[in-house]
């Protein structure tokens, strides 16, 4: 007997790092359709992200963590700004909760800009070995 799963559960085992197989007796489109809603699962838009301030206390995220289930939340400014990020990652090892969120948060760093192709290619000229 083949061992199969639904949408539902082949989702809920991705989630936990298994495999879910799909069941070859539906179509080819069926089954596409199916893998699809797997694999599109959770690369889903956020339209209206939970944010916090970056004067928030972690004791006052840690409550949020709990009420809300997930420790990752974007850090805004008071014009709602995106300034950064704040993720478990960010505070796990944090004893003092007093600390705010601006203290451990990860900031959004400025973009910048590529190096020509000219350039990138001269660079590595310079920094190749000369024999092999």
């Amino acid at each position: 007997m083949d061992t199969v799963t639904e949408t539902k559960l082949a989702i809920s085992l991705a989630q936990e790092g298994g495999i879910g197989f799909i069941h070859k007796n539906m179509t080819i489109e069926r089954q596409a359709d199916r893998v699809r809603k797997v694999k599109k699962f959770e690369s889903g838009i956020v339209s209206e992200p939970v944010t916090v301030s970056p004067d928030l206390s972690l004791a006052k995220l840690a409550e949020l963590v709990k009420k809300n289930g997930f420790a990752g939340y974007p850090v805004v400014d008071s014009e709602n700004n995106l300034i950064g990020i704040i993720t478990g990652r960010d505070t796990r090892f944090v004893k003092d909760l007093s600390k705010t969120v601006s203290q451990v948060m990860t900031k959004k760093r400025p973009l910048s800009d590529g190096k020509r192709r000219g350039n990138s290619r001269r660079n590595l000229s310079i920094n190749a070995p000369t024999s092999c």
